[in-house]
Order: structure tokens, then sequence, then C-alpha cells
């Protein structure tokens, strides 16, 4: 029976007889937060103390939350404004449609119709 000779055997920086792969991180947790929405709200909901878990979502969700807005005066001028301009956009558009087609209609009439053929 012969004896295998290793060139590894008497130095510490190599590794020896057994050998450990290192082990890489678990990643299953990751991929069930972003795939579904609940698991993630249940994984966020352990990171949370146990008063601030039992806060209750309906008081919160019925809460007022009050909108400042401008007075219907102030409301009216800067959205008739804006309808007018897109009103006036509409109608410019519409024109051009209207003139372009009448133009490429009477551009067929008034010109003669070409012979492409190469035959002659």
């Amino acid at each position: 029976m012969t004896k295998h000779t290793s060139f590894a055997a008497g130095r510490g920086d190599l590794p020896g007889g057994s050998f450990t792969p290192p082990r890489a991180p678990v990643l299953g947790a990751s991929f069930e937060t972003s795939r579904d929405p609940m698991i993630a709200a249940q994984h966020a909901d352990l990171q949370k103390s146990e008063a601030e878990r039992r806060a209750s979502q309906m008081v919160a969700n019925d809460r007022p939350k009050p909108v400042q807005r401008p007075s219907p005066a102030l409301a009216h001028t800067p959205d008739g404004e804006a309808f007018n301009a897109r009103w006036r956009a509409e109608q410019d558009a519409a024109s051009r449609d209207a003139r372009k087609a009448e133009f490429k209609a009477r551009r067929q009439t008034l010109s003669p119709k070409r012979d492409f053929s190469r035959s002659r």
C-alpha cells in the first residue's frame, strides 16, 4: 500500500485534513417579504413593542386630517383659467386638424396623378 504525500502537510496557512466550506447566509426571509406584503407586515410587527402592536388602526384612520383649501372665490380664477387654457388648446388642435384635412383634399384635386411605373 502506497502512502500519498501532501506538500501542504506541514504548512499552517493551508487547509489541512478536514475542510468545512463557509456557510452562505439564509436568504429565504428576504424573498418572502418581497413576495407577500402580509408576511412583510408580520415581520415588521415583530420589531415593534407590545404597546405599538396594540395601537388601534381604526382610531388612527378615523382621526380628521385637515386639508387647507382656498376659498371658492380664490379657487374660481385659477380653475377657470386652467379650464379655458385646455379648451383653447383643444379648439386649436381641432381647427388645425380641419385645415390640414382641407389642404390635403385640395392638393389631391389640384395635382395631376403621376405615373411612377418604369415602363416607357
